[in-house]
C-alpha cells in the first residue's frame, strides 16, 4: 500500500515540474515621463502567440506592437514575447501580472519620474501633425497629415493610423518621402495623409497615431525602444446654417469645353462637351452630379465620366469630369440655358452660385442635305467586327491548349506542376483527411512559397495568421495536445480559400518605398 502511494506522489511531483514556467523582465525599472520600456515575457514551452493576455497593460500603459517568436535554448523550446510600453502616468507603479497559458506571471515594480529626461538621454521627437485651422463644420472633410522624421540612428518599425471614435481614418494616396534641411542637414521624412470626415456637429476627439521603432544613441551606442504617440486632437465642429446649400466647400469652380471649340456646327454632327466640377475641402462622395437643363433642338448622350481626389497645398481637392455628346437637330442658332450650382462658402459663411454658361451654337445644314433635318439610314448595316473575331479565335486556341495539357497530365501523370500548386493540393487533401500534423507541416511549407516568406519558421509568422488566428490556433492545439483531440480541417480549408491579404499587407504592396 505504501509503494503505490509513493509512486503517486512522485508522479504528482513530476507533473508539477512539467507545468509552464515564465520569466518577466524589463530593460529599465526607473524611467522618465517621456520614455518607454521593453517588457519581455519568456515561457519554457511552445505556447503560441495568443497564449499571453496583454489586456491588463492597457489600463496604465500605451501598448505597442506585440512581437512573438520561438527559440531553442539548451535543447529546450522557449516562447518569447516583446512588448513596448509607454506609461500614461508618473509615480511609483508596477507591471501587472499577466495570464500566460493558464498561469500568472510575476508583477514588476516600475518608477516613472515626473520630470523630463536629461538632454543627453532624451529621444528625438519624430511625430508632427498638421490640420487645417478652425472653424470646422459638419458635412465637410479635413486632411489629417502626419510627418515622421527619420534622423540618424532611428529605425522605424510601424505607424498605426489615427482614430476617430475608435475607428481608423482612411489614408489618401501613397506615402511621400521628402528631404528638407533641418539644422543645416538633409533629413529624411515620411508624410502620410488621412481623410477626416466631420459627419456631425459637436466635440470630436481624434487619437493620434502611435509610432514604434528603436533609437541608437551616438555617444553610448546603446539602443533604446522608441514608442511615441502624437497628442490627441480635440475639434469643435459647428452645425451648418439651416439655409445652407447641400454642398459646403471652401471653393467651387466649374468650366465647360467644347470640341470643336467654335462653330458653325453641322446638322447631325456630334459636338463633344466636357463639364469639369472642382471643390476644395471635399471628398468625391460630397460632389453633386450636375444636371443639364432642358435642351430643345438637340439630342444629348452621356459620353463617360472620370473623377479623382488629390492633395494640393495641404488641402483635399475633389474633381469630377462628365462628358456629353450633343447632336443638333435643327439648323438654327441655339442658346442654351446656363447651368447653376448652389453651394455654401465656408470661408465667407454665405451661399454662392457657380454658373456655367453655354456659348451660342450656330447650326448649319450640311451641303447637299436638302433640308433642316439630317437623313438617317432607317436600317443601318451591321457588320461583324474583325477584331472581335480575332480575339475569340485566340481565346479558343488558348482554351484548347489548356484542355490538351489537362488531358496529357491525366494520361501520363508526369507533367510537373509548380511547387506551390503541388503543396496546395497536398495541403487540401490533408485538411480533408483531418490530419493535423501533416496539415501543419504542409501549411508552413506552402505559406513560405505562396506568401514569399522563406524566413517564416512557424505558421504564426505567416501573413494569414492574424485574420485566421482562431482556426490556426485550433490546428496547433490539435498537433500538440495530449491526449490527441478530435479536429476538423474543412473549416480551415474554406477559410484559406476565401482569405485575402489584409489592409496592412495591401498598403505595403502599394507603397513599397515607404519607411514603415
Amino acid at each position: 500500500m505504501v509503494k503505490p502511494l509513493l509512486w503517486l506522489l512522485a508522479l504528482c511531483a513530476v507533473t508539477c515540474q512539467a507545468q509552464v514556467t515564465s520569466r518577466v523582465t524589463i530593460d529599465k525599472s526607473r524611467i522618465y515621463a517621456d520614455e518607454s520600456i521593453l517588457l519581455s515575457v519568456i515561457a519554457n514551452d511552445r505556447l503560441g502567440a495568443a497564449a499571453l493576455d496583454v489586456r491588463p497593460l492597457l489600463r496604465n500603459f500605451v501598448v505597442g506592437e506585440v512581437r512573438y517568436k520561438e527559440k531553442s535554448v539548451a535543447n529546450q523550446l522557449q516562447s518569447l514575447w516583446q512588448i513596448p510600453l509607454m506609461p500614461l502616468h508618473s509615480g511609483p507603479q508596477q507591471i501587472p501580472s499577466l495570464t500566460l497559458g493558464g498561469t500568472q506571471t510575476a508583477a514588476l515594480p516600475l518608477e516613472v519620474l515626473s520630470a523630463a529626461a536629461p538632454i543627453e538621454q532624451r529621444l528625438p521627437q519624430l511625430l508632427s501633425i498638421h490640420l487645417a485651422p478652425p472653424p470646422y463644420y459638419a458635412g465637410t472633410t479635413l486632411l489629417y497629415q502626419v510627418t515622421v522624421a527619420q534622423p540618424a540612428g532611428v529605425r522605424l518599425d510601424s505607424l498605426t493610423p489615427p482614430q476617430l471614435a475608435e475607428q481608423p481614418l482612411e489614408q489618401i494616396g501613397a506615402d511621400q518621402i521628402v528631404t528638407p534641411l533641418v539644422a543645416g542637414k538633409r533629413q529624411r521624412q515620411l508624410v502620410r495623409t488621412y481623410r477626416l470626415k466631420l459627419t456631425q456637429a459637436g466635440t470630436l476627439r481624434v487619437t493620434g497615431p502611435l509610432l514604434q521603432g528603436s533609437y541608437l544613441h551616438p555617444e553610448s551606442l546603446k539602443t533604446d525602444t522608441l514608442l511615441q504617440q502624437a497628442p490627441e486632437q480635440q475639434l469643435t465642429v459647428q452645425p451648418l446654417p439651416d439655409a445652407a446649400a447641400a454642398l459646403s466647400s471652401r471653393q467651387v469652380s466649374a468650366h465647360l469645353t467644347l470640341q470643336p471649340h467654335s462653330g458653325p456646327y453641322l446638322l447631325g454632327t456630334p459636338i463633344l462637351a466636357s463639364l469639369t466640377l472642382q471643390a476644395v475641402g471635399n471628398s468625391l462622395d460630397q460632389l453633386p452630379d450636375p444636371t443639364l437643363p432642358e435642351l430643345s433642338g438637340m439630342r444629348v448622350y452621356l459620353d463617360g465620366s472620370s473623377q479623382q481626389e488629390k492633395v494640393l497645398n495641404q488641402q483635399l481637392i475633389a474633381e469630377k469630369q462628365i462628358r456629353y455628346a450633343f447632336i443638333p437637330q435643327l439648323a438654327t442658332t441655339l442658346q442654351l440655358t446656363p447651368l447653376k450650382i448652389d453651394w455654401f462658402n465656408l470661408n465667407s459663411r454665405t451661399t454662392q452660385v457657380t454658373t456655367i454658361a453655354f456659348p451660342p451654337l450656330a447650326i448649319t445644314a450640311a451641303p447637299g442635305s436638302g433640308g433642316d433635318t439630317p437623313a438617317f439610314d432607317a436600317a443601318p448595316k451591321r457588320t461583324w467586327p474583325w477584331a472581335l473575331t480575332l480575339v475569340l479565335g485566340v481565346l479558343g486556341l488558348l482554351l484548347c491548349a489548356v484542355f490538351a495539357l489537362i488531358w496529357y497530365y491525366r494520361q501520363n501523370k508526369a507533367l510537373p506542376l509548380p511547387r506551390s500548386v503541388t503543396l496546395w493540393l497536398q495541403l487540401r487533401q490533408a485538411l480533408r483527411d483531418n490530419d493535423p500534423e501533416r496539415s501543419h507541416q504542409l501549411l508552413l511549407h506552402w505559406g513560405q512559397i505562396h506568401f514569399r516568406q522563406p524566413e517564416a519558421t512557424g505558421i504564426e509568422m505567416l501573413a494569414c495568421y492574424r485574420d485566421l488566428q482562431p482556426l490556426l490556433d485550433a490546428l496547433l492545439a490539435a498537433c500538440y495536445a495530449q491526449p490527441q483531440q478530435d479536429w476538423q480541417g474543412r473549416p480551415l480549408l474554406q477559410a484559406l480559400r476565401r482569405w485575402r491579404p489584409s489592409r496592412a499587407v495591401r498598403q505595403h504592396r502599394l507603397n513599397p518605398d515607404s519607411l514603415i
